[in-house]
């Protein structure tokens, strides 16, 4: 009896300081760059959440990632630098099998560093990236349709991936959704008349800010030396892409790299202090990966 006491004990103050994790917004703390790892490991690693492993790779595949001569391009571009059409299966780490917990590397997301001197609080700083990640959706795409809210009711919202549900309890949660047209991707109108909605779209969540950090050495100092993070610590962060085909196959290796394509043109637009983070899909032949400024940094060293 004693032992399970015990055992509840320690459960519940373990829920109180994840509960704790969630919703402080004054941490202090500091990173230093490991040059022994990827500079995706790093920026992963700066973020507070904890990466699978760096793969070792020659000289040769190693200027694949952080080149900006590379790209993931349409099927037909022939270029020797579209990575949609380059085998990528050597750059994948061997992941462990999937556990009862998802871990941080699994779940695809978003890894923000808002400058501090941006916002004077905590929902200044939310409102603040909210209007960024709008802001950069309706200058990649056209005829956008979003929706966003800082604060996602028990009711859920719903967006062209699904329909989703939030507990208040969970506190201040980011939430974008997008959909829209883009003829250079292939994201075409021709599902909004048979199923009434369209061809491409994006949903992201994100937990508050997960606190005040100093700026990370591989971002530009900014006046104060202090940033917002927003990161995918304890699952905060999910990011999904839908890209529908015309013969109504929903995965395929070419649509997993259609994705990428999307995401490719979003981070384009988007700060410097907003990074994209993919995670493997093995079966797809691809890689993990982080994307900055429209440029693919792989974990590998």
């Amino acid at each position: 009896m004693k032992k399970l006491i015990r055992i509840i004990i320690l459960l519940s103050v373990a829920i109180t300081l994840s509960g704790c994790l969630l919703t402080n917004d004054l941490v202090n703390g500091s990173f230093k760059y490991d040059p022994s790892h990827s500079y995706a490991w790093n920026v992963f690693v700066a973020s507070k959440q904890d990466p699978w492993k760096d793969k070792d790779v020659s000289p040769e595949d190693l200027k694949l990632s952080g080149n900006k001569l590379y790209y993931w391009g349409a099927p037909d571009d022939s270029s020797p630098y579209n990575l949609s059409n380059i085998d990528l299966r050597k750059l994948i780490a061997t992941y462990p099998s999937p556990g009862f917990d998802s871990n941080d590397w699994e779940r695809s997301g978003l890894i923000a560093w808002l400058p501090h001197e941006l916002a004077s609080d905590k929902e200044s700083a939310i409102r603040l990236y909210i209007d960024t990640m709008r802001n950069a959706t309706e200058a990649a795409f056209r005829n956008v349709n979003m929706k966003s809210t800082d604060n996602i009711m028990d009711s859920g919202y719903s967006s062209v991936i699904g329909t989703f549900f939030k507990g208040k309890s969970l506190g201040k949660t980011v939430y974008v959704g997008a959909s829209f047209i883009d003829e250079e991707l292939g994201c075409v109108d021709e599902y909004r008349s048979t199923v009434n909605r369209p061809d491409c779209g994006y949903f992201m969540t994100q937990h508050g800010v997960s606190g005040i950090y100093e700026t990370p050495s591989f971002l530009k100092r900014n006046s104060d030396g202090k940033r917002y993070l927003f990161s995918g610590v304890m699952g905060g962060s999910i990011l999904d892409v839908s890209a529908l085909s015309r013969g109504d196959t929903v995965n395929t290796p070419e649509l997993a790299r259609k994705r990428l394509r999307i995401l490719q043109k979003l981070s384009q637009d988007l700060p410097e202090w907003v990074f994209i983070y993919r995670a493997a899909e093995q079966k797809y032949g691809l890689p993990a990966l982080m994307m900055n400024k429209g440029t693919t940094y792989f974990y590998i060293r």
